[in-house]
């Protein structure tokens, strides 16, 4: 009877022996993949028609691989919504461009780092530069001209979330002595794409057109058409180039695990490289990632050397 009481005991053991293991080996295993958040978001936006996916995917993969972890992809419909997704949480590693990551820094909840952005080759310009071009036969003579005679003209951006498009343009604006675009001009509109908003003022449709500079620079014209002379009012100095953002409630060693991956990435993975500058006409003369931070983008933030207006404008962009 002694004896086996003995052996039931071992047997009792030897079990709790082994669901201790199992527990050190699967419960803990479980516990470290919810710590680490498993699978990784990396997301951008959508220009136009183009959600940018081919162009992060093979980003992606190569995370994936050096990280061992999953890693997914998405797109959202522009730098306004991209942001959001950073600071609700849903994104971990987000590519965006200047206007969405100020608009992300501006919150007072910002849950987003910028750690990385592209670097221009030495020696060369940047294309990444706002035009303001008014219709033929419009001649806009002075500051005091335009800010006199703005409510009888028509003005294009392109999109609310575009930083050449939007928000440079009206930083120039508010240097003009013309704070609100909307209230100060007698229309105000978006016309979705830069091409677009070369379009409307070569056609007359608005009296003002703001859109990147390179669109302009290389756009084609239809011999059968008139040449529609465009002035140029102004064009912005470079600016600087948006960043990728990592989630900042991501663990520390997280963190610099992505940066490690990220910067340097055209030594390391250069298709993946390639592939994410291609997404991006302002990034084509692009030749590294390199590390980034928030006190980079002060200079879009001191245009004009008045920080408050913009950011006044920030501000009433941000959703």
């Amino acid at each position: 009877m002694m004896l086996f009481s003995y052996h039931r005991k071992c047997k009792a053991q030897v079990l709790l022996f082994f669901t201790s293991v199992f527990c050190a080996v699967f419960c803990d295993g479980t516990s470290y993949a919810q710590q680490r958040g498993d699978t990784l978001t990396l997301a951008t936006y959508t220009y136009s028609t183009n959600n940018r996916l081919q162009n992060i995917a093979p980003l992606a993969a190569f995370l994936e691989r050096q990280l061992q972890r999953p890693v997914r992809t998405l797109s959202f419909p522009d730098p306004p919504s991209l942001a959001n997704a950073v600071k609700s949480g849903v994104v971990d590693i987000a590519v965006m461009n200047t206007f969405g990551y100020l608009l992300l820094a501006a919150s007072p909840n910002e849950k987003g780092l910028p750690v990385a952005t592209f670097r221009i080759a030495t020696g060369q310009s940047s294309n990444y530069r706002t035009i303001v071009l008014s219709r033929n036969g419009l001649e806009i003579t002075s500051k005091a001209w335009l800010r006199k005679n703005s409510k009888t003209l028509a003005v294009a951006f392109v999109s609310p979330g575009s930083t050449t498009g939007n928000l440079i343009p009206r930083l120039y604006f508010a240097s003009q002595g013309i704070a609100d675009a909307e209230n100060a001009f007698a229309r105000v509109v978006y016309a979705g794409t830069h091409a677009e908003a070369l379009s409307l003022v070569r056609a007359g449709k608005v009296d003002i057109a703001a859109l990147a500079s390179e669109v302009y620079e290389n756009s084609p014209h239809d011999s059968s058409q008139p040449v529609q002379k465009l002035t140029t009012l102004w064009t912005s100095p470079d600016i600087k180039l948006g960043p990728v953002v990592v989630k900042s409630s991501l663990s520390v060693s997280e963190r610099k695990a992505i940066i490690k991956q990220l910067v340097g990435i055209e030594r390391t993975a250069p298709e993946a490289f390639t592939a994410l500058r291609d997404g991006w006409t302002e990034a084509k003369l692009a030749d590294a990632l390199v590390p980034t931070t928030d006190r980079y983008y002060d200079d879009v933030r001191r245009m004009f050397g008045n920080p408050k207006t913009s950011a006044i404008l920030i501000k009433k962009f941000a959703r």
